[in-house]
This record gives structure tokens, C-alpha cells and sequence, in this order.
């Protein structure tokens, strides 16, 4: 079971920079996608450049780590894996907080494993995980690359395909947009560092 764990690991990995038809969509946007726009944008199969700078979440988040595998039976973790590799659900949706829910790791022996292991994440970032408050997870685990705002997570893609006035509804002002720019400026970013310094503009 573990060498059949490793290619599939292998696999998702693949997956999800060789191209799938899956968007990364959060579940509070699933839940709130009639009162704001889906923050979200970053598909796998159109342009995957520099893809690290652009998801919502930091990449640690995505994927499944052996140290989290070793705490779940091993058949129940490949029927959950298993919907992944079919596309019955999105390989973005592979995250640390889903397998915390759905495959039921306790904190204490999450908090263990994690130290065993190196402590890839800090006790303050997998404690989010068990608060029941997705904004406190999006506040430990954005991407640096991505723009918080009040526990929302706005990717460089959403923010270059929206207007001023979304901006505006979201609580997203000038002054957080000249702080957030400056973060942004570098090549990686270039796509969308101009269109969003226009839009800030607008909302002067």
C-alpha cells in the first residue's frame, strides 16, 4: 500500500501542473457565491506560470504529506484519494483542512506528527485548522502572494478580473492596495501588478 501511495501521490503532483479542467474554488466561496464573486480564478488547465506566487493558499497546503498519511487508516485515506484521481472533485479541494475534517486527525496527534517531522507548519497554523473559522485557516495559511482582507483571501487573478467597484464591496481600499503592490512587485507578478495598479487608481 505505501509504493501504491507514492505513485499516486506522484500523480496528484503531476496533475496538478500538467492540466486538468479543475479551478481552485474554497469552500466559503462555494457557500457564499451568491452574496460575493468566487475568489478564486486560478485554473489548472490555462496558465500555470509561476503558479506558487498565484494560488490562494501557500503550496504546502495542497497535496497530502506522509506525516498526515501515516495518521489515517490506510484504506479509508485511498477511497478518499481515490476521488481525486477519478475528478470527482477538484484537486485543489486536496488540503490540509479536508483531510482534517473529512478523514477526522485529531489536533493533538496532528501537532505531534508535524514536530516529529520537522514542523513543516507552525502549532498556530494546524490550531486554525480545528477552529471552525475559515478566515482564521485563510490568515494562517494565505499564500504571502495573495491579499487578506479581513480573513478573505484575494488571489492576483481575481483582483487583475474584477473591477473597482467589486473591489469596494469586498473591503479592499487604496491604502491596502498600495501596501499589497509593493509585495507584488516582481517579474513573477508582472501580469497582474499593472492592471491592478489601475484599478486602484480608480478607487482613489
Amino acid at each position: 500500500m505505501k509504493r501504491i501511495f507514492l505513485i499516486f501521490s506522484a500523480f496528484i503532483i503531476l496533475m496538478l501542473f500538467a492540466g486538468c479542467n479543475n479551478t481552485e474554488v474554497s469552500q466559503h466561496d462555494k457557500d457564499n457565491s451568491a452574496d460575493v464573486p468566487l475568489n478564486t480564478d486560478l485554473s489548472i488547465n490555462s496558465n500555470t506560470a509561476f503558479a506558487e506566487f498565484r494560488t490562494r493558499y501557500i503550496m504546502e497546503f495542497y497535496g497530502m504529506h506522509d506525516f498526515v498519511a501515516k495518521l489515517v487508516d490506510e484504506d479509508r485515506l485511498w477511497d478518499w484519494m481515490t476521488m481525486f484521481e477519478t475528478g470527482e472533485r477538484s484537486l485543489w479541494e486536496m488540503t490540509l483542512l479536508s483531510q482534517v475534517t473529512e478523514l477526522e486527525i485529531s489536533q493533538e496527534a496532528l501537532l505531534d506528527a508535524n514536530r516529529e517531522s520537522g514542523g513543516l507548519f507552525s502549532d498556530e497554523q494546524i490550531k486554525s485548522l480545528y477552529s471552525g473559522d475559515i478566515k482564521k485557516v485563510n490568515e494562517a495559511f494565505a499564500n504571502p502572494y495573495s491579499l487578506v482582507v479581513d480573513g478573505e483571501i484575494f488571489t492576483p487573478d481575481w483582483l487583475t478580473q474584477h473591477s473597482p467597484d467589486d473591489y469596494i464591496k469586498n473591503g479592499i481600499t487604496s491604502d491596502i492596495l498600495k501596501e499589497y503592490m509593493i509585495k507584488i512587485d516582481i517579474p513573477e507578478l508582472n501580469f497582474a501588478y499593472a492592471s491592478i495598479a489601475i484599478n486602484a487608481n480608480a478607487i482613489d
